[in-house]
């Protein structure tokens, strides 16, 4: 078989390609056809997300139908047939997706309010104040007799949390409130995660949880037994290890990352150490080498089982039940699922003596992660999980033959030592331009010493830190685990240590605003195929995408007036284009307006005030907001008491009442009332030369499943 690399002529150049020989080429690439599977699966589902309405079922079954019809009636060896399959894949992928957010029908609280509420415990969290956050499944709820049973409900408990454990009965009254949607339009939309996830509440214990004893209570199934086997090991390394060290042990043992405080999560992922805690390839690839390897040494000291067992297979297949464990025990994340399927193909590679395909080996376990859970492709971590890993396994096909030139000869441990941090240098460099951008969109942040950290904490990790949380694990069991988690403590201060020190840095991060979904999509199709096509000059056509993903990034959406589900906190933008807020108290509402508008400095309307030229002029009944756009001026007025309706009613361009009633200006400005803002879950204001636009931040009430 020709080498990939050899199938373009060479008198093709990217600049002047011949646009019909290109399509030859990429005809010819059979393999690439194959990795590209998963990419049109994924577009479908995207797709379906994408859309602002919910279409007829009927409507994508019958489109799916006639695009195997197509397909079929394509001549069999041909690249139309190949093409028309991908469509059959796209349109798959949308009716999969589709399909499964209609069965889930999950309930969802009718409204807000104070409930007695009992249930199992099926799992338990921390917050990021390092609250228990306890999951339970088939709550019943005092008061909802007409209401259909919710599936599954998240309370915080800030006393009596840490006396239970998954598997228990509790009670306790709760304030309970249906999952919240986005607080901007394209911001992240909890309560379609919450949708997919069964979850139907969410809320905060007023009173102590407390468990209870009832002669009916189910027995605990396998999912809660290791529930509470993750919640065991949190606990026990919390208590041998104090403080976030101890937090951190944790989180790399069951991926249960609340109790981390928010100073040092800020730290650590302000120098570029996230990925270090989302439990992924390098975790579950170090806890299965170093299993496979500790297994096939003990077995290699007895002669006698050296050479009747086949010690590499048995080897194997304990690194593989060990990843298997790890899966369950670190909470079976995205990322952690991508790695283990991966670690899977390769550990069977190893059983059968073949060399597992890297590329291919990515897209079967995107493509079981998709059919198996759509969903999961809006989550930054399948996102950014999968772009490291693409570009990691393309990087290093082309560097393949000068890493292998470096390691041939002899060896000695510095020339060793030098190879292993050229590896992490090349290794952060090549992820930290795949995963950066997707970073920067969905958290509005741009590192500048990763590369520095990640010498000092990679190898702390891969030598030290791992090896010990293999050992602990080991002696959970047997109450043991001091002796290897206080030496794990050593390897996490380090990384803590590390972590501050380079958030520190001046430049350590900075903003970006957010930019417009196309960018991403842009960005994302250019890498694939950066990295999926065989032939180097092919490939480098992924860069137009990306450019264009660049060029367009600064133009996302810029609304000039910001307003929450409750009318209480407003945003307005000045001339200088910065966000000031009504309310200066801290609250995720305006943390996350500030950080999609790319803003470190937090305005607030009086720090605005002390300007030369104000936005917003207040009196003790209302606000209102001034702003220039194509030579008109525009006054949008906030009315907080009905004193001043009347007053406003003329002065105002369009008028906002924020006080219970039904209030409205007759025969004059247009009216926004509290609730019908509370029933867009907020609302946006952009104004122009011809008006003022109104966009809703969550989708329009029954327009998709999880819309309440």
């Amino acid at each position: 078989m020709r080498a990939r690399a050899e199938l373009l002529p060479a008198r093709i150049g990217v600049a002047g390609a011949d646009i019909g020989a290109l399509l030859r080429i990429a005809r010819q690439e059979r393999e690439a056809r194959i990795l590209w599977l998963p990419v049109v699966f994924g577009i479908g589902i995207g797709g379906y997300f994408a859309l602002p309405f919910e279409p007829p079922l009927a409507l994508t079954v019958l489109l799916c139908l006639a695009a195997v019809a197509v397909a079929a009636l394509c001549p069999k060896p041909s690249g139309y047939r190949a093409g028309a399959g991908l469509v059959v894949a796209a349109f798959v992928g949308f009716g999969l997706v589709q399909i499964r957010a209609l069965n889930l029908d999950t309930p969802v609280l009718d409204g807000e309010g104070f409930y007695q509420v009992s249930g199992v415990i099926s799992a338990i969290d921390r917050d990021p104040r390092g609250y228990p956050r306890l999951t339970l499944d088939a709550p019943a709820i005092a008061g909802r007799f007409d209401s259909p049973a919710l599936k599954r409900i998240r309370v915080t408990a800030r006393t009596g949390g840490d006396a239970v454990k998954p598997g228990d009965m509790v009670a306790f009254r709760a304030s309970l409130t249906p999952p919240p949607g986005p607080v901007a339009p394209g911001a992240f939309n909890f309560a379609r995660q919450a949708w997919f996830r069964g979850i139907g509440a969410v809320g905060y214990a007023v009173d102590p949880v407390k468990r209870t004893l009832t002669a009916d209570a189910p027995a605990p199934d396998w999912r809660m037994r290791v529930n509470a086997a993750r919640d065991h090991i949190v606990m026990r390394s919390r208590s041998v290890l104090t403080g976030d060290t101890g937090a951190v042990a944790a989180a790399l043992m069951t991926g249960l990352r609340g109790g981390i405080s928010k100073e040092a999560r800020e730290a650590i992922r302000i120098a570029g150490l996230a990925h270090l805690l989302a439990i992924s390839g390098l975790h579950v690839g170090l806890f299965s080498g170093i299993v496979f390897f500790a297994i096939r040494g003990l077995l290699a000291l007895s002669p006698t089982l050296a050479l009747t067992l086949p010690i590499k297979a048995v080897a194997a297949s304990g690194a593989w039940l060990a990843a298997l464990g790890y899966l369950f025990l670190s909470g079976a994340s995205v990322p952690t699922e991508r790695a283990f399927l991966m670690t899977s193909i390769v550990l069977l590679a190893v059983l059968l003596g073949r060399r597992a395909i890297s590329m291919r080996l990515l897209a079967l376990a995107a493509m079981v992660i998709l059919v198996l859970s759509p969903e999961y492709l809006l989550s930054a971590g399948f996102q950014m999980s999968f772009a490291a890993v693409a570009a990691l396994i393309a990087g290093y096909e082309l560097l393949r033959d000068r890493l292998r030139a470096m390691w041939t000869g002899p060896r000695p441990m510095p020339k060793r030592v030098a190879l292993y941090f050229l590896a992490v240098v090349v290794s952060t460099i090549i992820a930290e331009i795949a995963i950066g951008p997707i970073a920067a969109f969905h958290f509005n942040r741009v590192n500048g010493y990763g590369l520095i950290a990640n010498l000092v904490a990679v190898p702390v990790m891969t030598f030290w830190i791992m090896p010990w949380s293999v050992v602990a694990i080991v002696l959970f069991p047997f109450g043991a685990e001091a002796v290897a988690l206080v030496p794990m403590g050593w390897g996490i201060d380090v990384v803590l240590q590390t972590s501050h020190a380079v958030a520190s840095w001046p430049g350590a991060t900075y903003p970006v605003a957010s930019a417009p979904n196309l960018s991403l999509y842009l960005f994302a199709l250019g890498g694939l195929w950066l990295c999926l096509w065989g032939d180097l000059r092919l490939r480098s056509l992924g860069l137009i995408g990306i450019a264009a993903a660049f060029l367009i990034a600064p133009f996302g959406p810029r609304p000039d007036v910001l307003i929450n589900e409750s009318g209480s906190v407003i945003a307005v933008k000045g001339d200088d284009g910065l966000f000031a807020t009504s309310s200066s108290r801290p609250s995720y509402v305006r943390e996350v307006w500030l950080r999609r508008a790319g803003q470190d400095t937090a305005l607030d309307w009086e720090d605005a005030a002390g300007g030369i030229r104000s936005p917003v002029r207040c009196d003790e009944a209302s606000c209102i907001y001034t702003v220039d756009r194509g030579g008109r001026r525009w006054r949008i007025a906030f009315v907080f008491h009905a004193d001043a309706m009347a007053e406003d009613c003329i002065a105002g361009a369009l008028v906002l009442v924020l006080f219970d009633g039904d209030a409205r200006c007759r025969g004059h400005a247009p009216t926004i009332s509290q609730r019908q803002v509370q029933e867009a879950g907020g609302i946006d204001l952009w104004i122009t030369a011809e008006g003022v636009q109104i966009r809703n931040s969550r989708p329009t009430k029954g327009s998709r499943p999880w819309a309440r």
